[in-house]
């Protein structure tokens, strides 16, 4: 039920994050974010980072294969939470790109589940899609080759809600083994 989702405009060289709000009501067992990019990302639960991949998901045949990966988010968890997803270029839409015009020239894009599962038994979860808010952060310039610019004086932009990115398969994702496909 998740869906690929991109900036609502063209972010050019600067980074955009999304946002989700969650509000728990129940006492929570467990909670696991899984999540994938067209790009590299970092995923945090209020503020704090989810797992250690640096670069994730890696480098990989776009058009062939996505990995996603699963992060224990439990100890992350509060009432009230926010799910935030930052995304780079990586090697989707960087320098490497650049001789690739069907890559190079599209949005970057996320998907992600968060589930959630309750002492009493039942589950929620959480899906991207376009109820996600998107906003510009400091990152204003993000390469795998060239490096990162970063401006702590710059204003995060709030773009508006993210929209929904049919253009890219969900049929091309895969999971680690043993993990399960979730999407």
């Amino acid at each position: 039920n998740a869906s690929y989702i991109s900036p609502p405009i063209d972010a050019g060289n600067r980074c955009p994050y999304f946002t989700a709000n969650v509000h728990i009501e129940k006492k929570l067992k467990r909670a696991e974010l899984s999540v994938t990019a067209t790009g590299v990302y970092i995923a945090s639960v209020n503020g704090m980072r989810a797992g250690d991949f640096i670069l994730a998901p890696g480098i990989t045949a776009y058009n062939k294969r996505l990995q996603y990966q699963n992060y224990d988010v439990t100890d992350l968890m509060r009432t009230d939470s926010i799910i935030k997803i930052e995304l780079g270029k990586g090697w989707f839409r960087g320098r490497l790109s650049e001789d690739n015009p069907s890559v190079h020239n599209t949005d970057g894009a996320v998907i992600a589940a968060l589930r959630l599962d309750f002492e009493d038994g039942t589950s929620e979860e959480i899906y991207t899609d376009d109820t996600w808010q998107v906003y510009l952060g400091k990152v204003m310039f993000s390469d795998i080759y060239d490096g990162e610019y970063y401006s702590a004086a710059e204003e995060d932009k709030y773009l508006g809600k993210a929209v929904v990115n049919a253009g890219i398969s969900k049929e091309i994702l895969i999971a680690r083994p043993p993990e399960q496909l979730i999407f």
